[in-house]
């Protein structure tokens, strides 16, 4: 079973997506970056990746 934390220790959702979406927006520039893909590779794969 979970612990759970106090109240001043939790962050909301929207906290959350937005240091993940920073997390991935940062990976992205660094691999592009390093020339080991594109921007449009990433869109590739997240359109064949969504459900039809």
């Amino acid at each position: 079973m979970a612990t759970q934390l106090p109240k001043d220790d939790s962050v909301t959702v929207h906290e959350l997506l937005v240091a993940q979406s920073y997390e991935i927006t940062a990976l992205i520039n660094v691999l592009e970056k390093n020339g080991i893909l594109t921007k449009k590779e990433i869109v590739d794969e997240i359109r064949r990746m969504k459900p039809q």
